[in-house]
Order: structure tokens, then C-alpha cells, then sequence
């Protein structure tokens, strides 16, 4: 399937998924998509989009939302931290740049957050290491300490996305729900965050190739990994 995708006072009040990935559907989600008022599953990942839809912020019932595989430019809208019920959000392989919102801070429900991916998923999906992606979203600044606090936060993936800044006060009293965080090749500095030390869900954990600096806590350890050492 190919061309634009309209969405003009859809009758389609009870559509809970929708899954249009692997088409090539190009430039933006046009007309009113806020009028899937049942929607909770929008994947769209692995078409020619362009643009984050800003009324997207208006799917309060959306649970993932699945872009990653497109041409996305600009940023990520604020709008998107009004989806209170937002579980993963996958903006990956696209080339997104400017600020992170801080309002994703009100996702409180979100459980997955992957803002790049070096390989391709689809390649992934059939058994075969996929390609490294020359496509990056390149943000500015940093991941607000709020999103990362997030108390239902599991997995953050988000390698090789220009992001900086310190990880003091990150985490503190949000992290034990954290199993898989992955921020290597990016600018943060200064210590090393043992606040991750009170997460024993966490079981991958790659902070590579960053400029941070200090000592591990001689307490620190990754729980899951305690067999393994």
C-alpha cells in the first residue's frame, strides 16, 4: 500500500489497532486520527513519514505507539506527553533532531522508550543481524531527569543520539522498575550513576563511550548478572 494516509471523520470509533507497518506511506498522517477515540495500538513503523502528527496528543486511550523505520524530521511534539496512558513510544531510525519534551515526564505509564536503534529491526524480525542504520535521530541536550525517573520506566534505548548532560539526580526513587538501559556513544559527563544500584530487575546496562568519571560503589551490583560474576 502506498500514498498518503487520510483520516477525515473516521466512522472507526471502535478500532483499538492499527497496524500499517512494511507499506510506503509517505509525508504526513493527514486529518482528524483523534477521531480514533478507541484507539490503543498505532503502528506505522518501516513507511516514508515525515512528521510526528501533533494530534497524536489527542489518542488518550493510545498504549504504543510504533514510528520507528521512517523519514521523520524535526522533533518529537510536546503534545505527546498528554497520552497519560502511552506504555512504548519507538521514534528510532528516523532523522528526528532538537530538544527531548520534557513533558514526557507525564507519561506515566510509559515502560518503553527507544529514541535510536544502530540495526534494523526488520532484518532483526527473520533471524539475521540487520545493517548498522546511517539514518540517527540527533537530539540537543539532554533526557530530562523527570523522564528518566518515570516509575514504570523498564527499558531505555537510546545509543548514538548526540544527548548530554550529568546523571545527577537521575533516577532518585525511579528506578527500580529499570532492566535494560543502553545510552552509549552520547556526551553525558560526571559521575557515574549508582543510584542504579537499588534497580535489581536490571540486567543490561551499556553507558559507553560517554565522558563520565568517579568510582563504583563497592556495593554496586546488577543482580540479575550476581550467577554470571
Amino acid at each position: 500500500m502506498s500514498g498518503h494516509l487520510p483520516f477525515r471523520n473516521s466512522g472507526l470509533r471502535n478500532l483499538r489497532v492499527l497496524n500499517l507497518e512494511f507499506n510506503e506511506i509517505v509525508g504526513e498522517i493527514t486529518g482528524s486520527i483523534e477521531s480514533l477515540d478507541s484507539l490503543e495500538v498505532l503502528d506505522l513503523a518501516s513507511n516514508a513519514l515525515k512528521k510526528i502528527l501533533v494530534s497524536l496528543g489527542n489518542c488518550g486511550r493510545l498504549r504504543t505507539l510504533l514510528l520507528y523505520s521512517n523519514l521523520l524530521e524535526e522533533g518529537i511534539p510536546v503534545e505527546l506527553g498528554k497520552l497519560k496512558s502511552l506504555e512504548a513510544l519507538d521514534v528510532s531510525r528516523n532523522t528526528l533532531s532538537g530538544f527531548m519534551p520534557k513533558k514526557l515526564r507525564n507519561c506515566l505509564e510509559l515502560a518503553i522508550l527507544v529514541l535510536s536503534n544502530l540495526f534494523d529491526q526488520c532484518e532483526d524480525v527473520i533471524g539475521r543481524l540487520g545493517g548498522v542504520n546511517d539514518d540517527l535521530n540527533y537530539f540537543e541536550w539532554t533526557i530530562h531527569v523527570e523522564v528518566l525517573a518515570l516509575p514504570k520506566l523498564r527499558i531505555l534505548w537510546s545509543p548514538m543520539v548526540n544527548l548530554e548532560g550529568s546523571f545527577q539526580g537521575s533516577w532518585n526513587g525511579g528506578c527500580e522498575s529499570s532492566e535494560m538501559v543502553n545510552l552509549d556513544q552520547n556526551f553525558f559527563k560526571g559521575e557515574f550513576p549508582n543510584q542504579l544500584i537499588v534497580s535489581k530487575r536490571l540486567y543490561f546496562l551499556d553507558l559507553s563511550s560517554n565522558n563520565l568519571t568517579g568510582k563504583l560503589f563497592g556495593e554496586f551490583q546488577v543482580h540479575n548478572m550476581e550467577e554470571g560474576t
